[in-house]
């Protein structure tokens, strides 16, 4: 039986856990840099240095403190943040990272969702959770 990824992905940020999570994406990336010399015939590269950002819906919550950490993070600039998020998959990535976007939408009662970005900042350690 396949398991649904938001009864098991968790998040904390700054010490707290993120309430109401709807859905949670974790995007890594590494970068190839061109390092083909001027004479060469064919285009050659090497690996950059790998980046991430992790992208959530939550169920808006004034209340829990996980969403006031990530909220406060962005209007007060406090910087880097620690995060532990757990991926539905098993996986668990832990490093430091800061929100650089916050989306409120809604619409006449209906449950407020909110949208955020979180950039990971650093080393970002993988393991099995």
């Amino acid at each position: 039986m396949a398991k649904f990824h938001g009864r098991t992905q968790s998040l904390t940020f700054s010490g707290n856990a993120v309430g109401g999570i709807e859905s949670a994406s974790l995007n890594l990336e590494r970068a190839a840099l061109d390092s083909t010399d001027h004479d060469d015939a064919s285009r050659t590269f090497i690996s950059g240095r790998i980046q991430g950002t992790i992208d959530l819906t939550l169920k808006h919550d004034s209340g829990d403190a996980g969403q006031v950490d990530l909220k406060d993070n962005l209007h007060n600039n406090t910087g880097e943040e620690a995060f532990d998020y757990r991926h539905g998959d098993g996986r668990k990535v832990t490093g430091n990272a800061f929100v650089t976007s916050w989306q409120s939408t809604g619409g006449n009662d209906d449950v407020g969702m909110v949208s955020c970005t979180l950039q990971i900042s650093g080393t970002i350690s993988e393991a099995s959770a």
